[in-house]
């Protein structure tokens, strides 16, 4: 048995913990040659041509059209489910501390999951070992590519395939085993996907958001939902569901994450991705748009530890949050960042470029047009047919299990889940929402900035949350040293209102971490009493105003009459900060 240490976990969720950036939308899609992991005999970018990644590395983005061409709906929209059983549990063991959890799979078989659940769930739970069907280790207690360990609290998940090993790609048939260990009684089993040959047909995922009353309309997530999931990785957007909660959770930290996340655990359907949207999060997370709990996460079982990704709202359903919201996904599929900001860290995929010092180079990096680059790079999107298949072998979704069939319907709750209210997007509403985002260029390059800043400072403001390794503003400083860059070019991109939500409110909170100096303290106090300005924007001013000695006295009057104000993000916000 291997016990977390807190080094340990917060290294673990700081490689899962990212954030994406600069550059356009992502967008995703299948070979279209029905083959579960079948590369494209040529690479290609999005508009036909040769790709600029480098040899060996096999791409594909989409074109400019979110739909699916092969989707039963013009829209992109699948029906419910109906067809034979892509995902199935195969094996379970029940109450066991330790032990091994093994499957021989059959022909058609893309991919298994291991799945330990602790009965407690702030237990220390790990998947050790995993053993392909010859008896080699494919993994011996960490990924070796960039340390990642299957470890955390109450549940965990190990994919096969999701490393680069003779026999996951491709993937072969015969024995699995995953050797495991918990610190209370716990569930291991086996999630099977398969088609009736081994092909990819398809399928639809299905989305559940929890989210505070106020913090967003309804029918923007649901724009985001579709602009984001309309073509993923060959899957299209399936059934979604909004559920509220309460007001503490407009902000998120490593204190109250572990309260927000047995509330997934009404859901009512699975395999599911749990969306868990906030207005902010902080402390040991300080800086991440979001992260997910889990490379996998959990979508077979709500309400855990790992059942959820964590999504910061920047009100932008073009660009920002569709980039945050697909690339936490993949991490939920269980992709990792193609390269990661320690030099000479990154995934284990053959088929994926690696860039030696991310942090440094950022748009020079080969795979800095990849979806899952620690930024979020061109927003080109990318994915390498190897990552697909990653994603496609994966129980994140229901899929299409024979040419021609419906996705399969989706699994009930578990005996346990404590059903809650909640609406159903109905399949007019994505139609329409379908309808209004059809225009959005697939590839949009960045939105324009009023100021002139280095592309590394640029792609940190506006798309970085957890570097592994480092805190985020920590990591900030290094590229504003490398870059050169001045305390005034942040305050220059605080007061630019053509500049990013995400970019003005780290810019000002780097600010804060920088100190006083060098600081236009009457520009910053004019925006937190701005009522014109993004909250997020103005939350990060208040905070900045409390924390120097000369504008502390005005900050706290601010403070306190925000604090009984109208917008419930603020509102928290100012209380917070007043009670620090």
């Amino acid at each position: 048995m291997r016990t977390l240490s807190p080094l340990t976990s917060l290294f673990n969720l700081a490689l899962v913990c990212s954030t994406v950036g600069c550059g356009g939308k992502v967008a995703f899609y299948s070979d279209g040659e029905g083959g579960a992991g079948a590369a494209p005999t040529t690479t290609t970018n999005g508009g036909g041509g040769t790709s600029p990644v480098g040899p060996n590395v096999t791409v594909d983005s989409s074109s400019n059209s979110t739909g699916n061409p092969d989707s039963s709906s013009s829209t992109g929209i699948s029906p419910v489910g109906g067809g034979g059983p892509g995902l199935t549990e195969e094996v379970v063991i029940e109450d066991q501390f330790s032990g091994t959890v093994s499957l021989d799979t059959t022909p058609g078989t893309l991919g298994v999951t291991a799945v330990l659940h602790a009965s407690d769930p702030f237990a220390d739970v790990a998947i050790n070992t995993q053993r392909a069907p010859s008896g080699a280790l494919v993994v011996n207690g960490f990924n070796p590519t960039n340390q990642y360990s299957w470890q955390w609290f109450g549940a965990v998940a190990m994919a096969a395939p999701q490393l680069d090993h003779p026999e996951t790609f491709p993937f072969a048939q015969g024995n699995w085993s995953f050797d495991y260990s918990a610190g209370s009684p716990s569930r291991a089993s086996i999630w099977k996907r398969s088609t009736i040959d081994g092909g990819f047909y398809g399928g639809v995922l299905d989305i559940n958001v929890f989210m505070p009353d106020g913090l967003i309309d309804d029918s923007e997530v649901t724009d985001t939902l579709v602009n984001t999931y309309s073509d993923w990785g060959g899957i299209t957007l399936g059934q979604v569901r909004y559920f509220s909660i309460p007001d503490e959770f407009f902000f998120i930290d490593d204190v109250n994450l572990f309260d927000v996340l047995p509330l997934t655990e009404q859901a009512p359907t699975r395999p599911a991705l749990n969306i868990i949207a906030t207005g902010e999060i902080g402390g040991g997370f300080e800086g991440a748009a979001g992260f997910s709990l889990g490379v996998p996460g959990v979508p077979v079982v709500h309400g855990t530890g790992g059942s959820a990704i964590i999504w910061q709202v920047f009100y932008d359903s073009n660009f920002i949050d569709p980039l945050i919201l697909r690339h936490e996904a993949g991490h939920f599929a269980g992709l990792f960042h193609t390269s990661e900001f320690q030099p000479g860290l990154g995934d284990a995929l053959s088929d994926t470029p690696l860039c030696m010092d991310a942090g440094a180079l950022d748009d020079a990096c080969p795979d800095h047009s990849f979806a899952m680059f620690p930024t979020g790079g061109s927003g080109e999107g990318l994915f390498s047919a190897k990552q697909r298949t990653v994603i496609q072998a994966s129980p994140i979704y229901r899929g299409v299990y024979a040419p021609g069939e419906m996705p399969m319907e989706p699994y009930g709750p578990p005996i346990s889940t404590k059903m809650a209210e909640h609406r159903q997007v109905s399949t007019e509403e994505l139609e329409a929402a379908f309808v209004r985002t059809r225009g959005r260029s697939s590839l949009a390059p960045a939105p324009p900035w009023g100021v002139s800043a280095p592309e590394p400072v640029r792609a940190f403001l506006q798309g970085v949350g957890c570097p592994s390794g480092a805190n985020y503003y920590e990591e900030l400083g290094r590229v504003l040293a490398r870059t050169s860059t001045e305390a005034d070019t942040l305050i220059d991109i605080a007061g630019d209102t053509a500049a990013p939500t995400s970019a003005r409110y780290r810019a000002i909170a780097m600010l804060e971490h920088l100190g006083p100096r060098h600081v236009d303290a009457e520009l910053v106090s004019w925006i937190a009493a701005d009522e014109s300005e993004p909250a997020l924007v103005r939350k990060a001013a208040l905070s900045w105003m409390l924390a120097v000695p000369t504008t502390r006295p005005q900050g706290r009057s601010l403070a306190m009459q925000l604090s009984v104000g109208p917008d419930k993000q603020l509102a928290g916000g100012a209380r917070r900060l007043l009670a620090r």
